[in-house]
């Protein structure tokens, strides 16, 4: 019961840093992965990371397929893709 709660602690805390998720395409390749968006916090510094899918993410210990620390990003733009019809 105790392996069960501290299981149950250990992942909610790995939960509360994420400020935004989701699927994007990864531009050269068109492969779409799963990226999160993490803030500074005691475990670590702001971060991108990303996941071949969400399974992956939400599996008991998520290790990223990549991480992007953020605090060495001199500069973000954001820029906006028209969307296509089908």
């Amino acid at each position: 019961m105790e392996n069960e709660a501290a299981e149950l602690l250990q992942q909610q805390q790995s939960y509360e840093d994420v400020r935004k998720s989701g699927y994007l395409r990864k531009q050269k390749s068109m492969h779409r992965r799963f990226f999160v968006l993490r803030e500074a916090t005691e475990q670590g510094p702001a971060r991108l990371e990303y996941y071949e899918n969400e399974k992956k993410f939400q599996s008991k210990s998520p290790v990223p397929k990549k991480a992007l620390n953020l605090e060495t990003c001199f500069n973000i733009n954001k820029r906006r893709i028209p969307r296509t019809s089908t």
